[in-house]
């Protein structure tokens, strides 16, 4: 069982992983971004994100999951509900 998070503080802290990899600002990261559309990321970037996600919170993250990450909004809400299950 993993101690919950709440949303700001996992915004917070994805929004450094995605900056610190992907070399944007915090200004252009919008729940809708989308990671390749938007913020230019490639594939190998994509890898190294989750990698970062990871990381960040201590979690394996399932390659199924992985692949359900479009946008932002979508890493944030899947780690929001992986720390806070109904």
């Amino acid at each position: 069982m993993v101690a919950p998070i709440g949303m700001a503080e996992i915004d917070e802290r994805t929004r450094k992983v995605v900056m610190d990899i992907l070399n944007v600002t915090n200004d252009q990261i919008k729940p809708e971004s989308k990671f390749i559309d938007d913020l230019r990321a490639d594939q190998a970037d994509l890898a190294v994100l989750l990698n970062g996600y990871e990381k960040e919170f201590g979690i394996k993250i399932a390659d199924e999951d992985s692949t359900k990450f479009y946008r932002y909004e979508d890493v944030v809400n899947y780690l929001y509900k992986t720390f806070n299950p109904a």
